[in-house]
């Protein structure tokens, strides 16, 4: 399945693209990887790509919040995928806060494995790792797993500046450790090291509070625990799907530009 266009109609969510029944459509049952790539300009003459097959769901394009609600986005069966690609670019003037990362990586609970790549757009790094953490609890109060998002979670890759994510990745694993979630693995894809400390910055309108978001950014204390952290060369992954362009699409943007020329 392959839609593709420059806008939706009404201002639509992603939702209304399906039809009300999605018995029939096979290709929705057993989605395992989740590809969302979101930006403000399009890397190609048109603004919204959504492709399902070979149980992918891949994203590309200049999202709102309102089109990406977890309700519309629930439409496409997500509840079993393993791993997950995001990617937003620095330009982006409508950031998603804590609370819209949370309410989307409470759509794939079985998610093995998180990779984020918002190089030039720390605010995307910052608001997912924070949506990933734990509810603080007071006694009487006991931490149990069905109280963590992506419980399952076991790696989260990382292409960003080193010393801001560096800085909160421990206390993020510790805290869902003590939750009964297993030990998360790190891997920041760059070619520098991380400084030794980064003062907290906040990012603009990412955050629905002042502190949310710089919970856990500030320097490790003593017998902190240190999970597996691993660096190593980016290497750029695929933009698109191997098997785009499709022959449709081709087909209708020829003919878009032979009208370009047509007196």
């Amino acid at each position: 399945m392959y839609l593709w266009g420059n806008f939706f109609c009404d201002h639509g969510d992603l939702g209304v693209l399906l039809p009300q029944d999605t018995s029939h459509l096979h290709n929705l049952k057993g989605i395992k990887h989740w590809v969302f790539i979101r930006h403000t300009v399009p890397t190609y003459p048109i603004f919204k790509l959504i492709y399902v097959a070979n149980s992918t769901f891949y994203m590309d394009g200049a999202f709102y919040p309102f089109q990406i609600i977890p309700s519309a986005l629930s439409r496409y069966q997500l509840s079993k995928v393993r791993s997950l690609r995001l990617r937003e670019d620095s330009t982006l003037h409508m950031p998603l806060r804590v609370s819209d990362w949370k309410a989307l990586l409470g759509l794939v609970p079985e998610l093995r494995e998180l990779s984020i790549e918002a190089a030039g757009a720390p605010q995307c790094t910052r608001a997912v790792v924070s949506a990933l953490r734990p509810p603080k609890l007071f006694p009487p109060s006991i931490p149990t797993l069905d109280r963590v998002i992506c419980p399952t979670l076991k790696m989260i890759n990382m292409r960003e500046e080193m010393d801001l994510p560096f800085l909160s990745i421990c206390s993020l694993s510790e805290e869902r450790i003590s939750y009964g979630a297993p030990e998360i693995h790190f891997k920041f894809h760059n070619s520098s090291a991380p400084r030794n400390r980064a003062a907290p910055v906040m990012y603009g309108n990412v955050s629905d509070s002042g502190s949310e978001i710089d919970q856990g950014f500030d320097a490790l204390g003593p017998g902190a625990h240190v999970p597996r952290v691993e660096y190593i060369k980016f290497e750029e992954p695929r933009e698109k799907p191997l098997a785009w362009p499709t022959q449709p699409y081709l087909w209708t943007h020829y003919v878009d530009l032979g009208n370009l020329f047509v007196l």
